[in-house]
């Protein structure tokens, strides 16, 4: 199909047909170009016969279909719901089915929010526990979770007085697996309804003042649930087809715009379904916990990104 033509002037000119332009305006750009109109109406004529054009064609025209959907349902939404409490019917029908963010004020309850910092290094201080360090030499946003050392809890918690990015206790570093902190997991009672005692135990997010995770988007819903100290929330719906074009695994390589900001102080939660993008940004030390374990499946397989690093 390319003979006579460069592979490039073969893509682009496939590129502009399958965005609608007409052939015969395709043709006389290609001939402005400098190629021979014969070739260049050879060319068009053996694109579109291919039969991977058609193919192409059709899932182009799905895709825009689906960008306008995206766009109506943008257009359409209520702002970011922040309500005391909820009860599970209205959770699961609104939130969790509705695919839709939630700021909850008053539902949770967890004995963890009678935690201090200082208590707990007097309890656990000397338990040995993985930090993940690193961060701010990372190449790639991908990278950032990568590395990690070992350390005690009592020195990462004397450490949140210094302000910073590098050194940060993540999901990854698994806190409330490790021996010496089990008791710590009892305390996320009593459970708000739509959350599964049985199911896999929260993460804890450890740090100082600074600590970010760039924007970025989960295959499973999640409730984030601040604990200690006030994290910001940048959020911004998945249906803005855009953003997912280049990604580094499950980050965002441009910035994203933030569709909402929420600030979250200790006993203020943030459900987050599948798929939302989101920023975070610890303005004080803070300790957050994140629960996947809810009353319903909750695992995206479908939803991992295209792109491998």
């Amino acid at each position: 199909m390319s003979e006579g033509l460069a592979p490039e002037w073969v893509l682009w000119a496939a590129e502009n047909l399958l965005s609608g332009a007409a052939p015969a305006t395709v043709a006389r750009a290609l001939a402005e170009g400098g190629v021979p109109p014969e070739i260049a109406e050879a060319q068009i004529a053996a694109i579109r016969a291919a039969p991977a054009y058609d193919g192409l064609r059709r899932r182009l025209v799905r895709g825009r279909m689906l960008e306008r959907f995206a766009a109506v349902r943008l257009a359409h939404r209520d702002g970011l719901a922040v309500l005391p409490d909820v009860d599970l019917e209205t959770f699961h029908r609104a939130y969790w089915v509705g695919g839709q963010p939630l700021v909850l004020t008053d539902a949770i309850h967890f004995a963890a929010l009678r935690w201090t910092f200082a208590g707990l290094a007097e309890r656990y201080g000397e338990v040995e526990v993985e930090v993940n360090t690193g961060r701010t030499e990372a190449r790639r946003r991908s990278h950032v979770e990568r590395e990690a050392t070992r350390t005690t809890f009592g020195a990462l918690l004397r450490e949140l007085d210094r302000p910073g990015n590098d050194r940060y206790a993540v999901s990854r570093n698994g806190l409330l697996a490790v021996p010496g902190l089990a008791p710590l997991a009892a305390d996320r009672q009593p459970l708000p309804p739509f959350l599964d005692a049985g199911r896999p135990l929260p993460s804890l997010w450890v740090g100082p003042a600074g600590t970010r995770t760039d924007w970025h988007y989960d295959t499973h819903d999640v409730l984030l649930v601040q604990v200690l100290g006030r994290k910001r929330f940048a959020i911004a719906s998945p249906e803005h087809p855009a953003w997912f074009e280049d990604t580094d695994g499950f980050y965002a390589t441009a910035e994203v715009e933030a569709d909402h900001v929420v600030e979250l102080a200790p006993g203020q939660a943030l459900f987050l379904p599948v798929g939302w993008w989101h920023r975070v940004d610890a303005l004080e030390p803070s300790i957050t916990a994140t629960f996947l374990g809810f009353r319903w499946p909750n695992d995206w397989h479908a939803y991992r990104p295209d792109h491998r690093t």
